[in-house]
């Protein structure tokens, strides 16, 4: 009879450590993780409007210049 009772003790133990540990875990995905996300969403749109901006400064300045070079050329 004590050793079950002293199985069942450590088996609550366990459980209540369990979900302590559950708790916490999810605390931290729900915090932690969530600053995460939006860290990676700002990287991401910082990128993509980047990349259109290079395209735009690299990209008007080519045309331009070669449409000057081909008036200059029919001349």
């Amino acid at each position: 009879m004590e050793i079950e009772q002293l199985i069942e003790k450590r088996l609550n133990d366990l459980s209540i450590k369990i979900e302590s540990v559950d708790e916490r875990v999810t605390d931290m995905r729900e915090n932690h993780l969530h600053h995460i996300e939006l860290k990676l969403k700002e990287m991401e749109t910082t990128l993509k409007i980047g990349w259109k901006a290079i395209i735009c400064g690299a990209g008007i300045p080519a045309v331009i210049s070669a449409v000057l070079s081909i008036i200059q050329l029919l001349k």
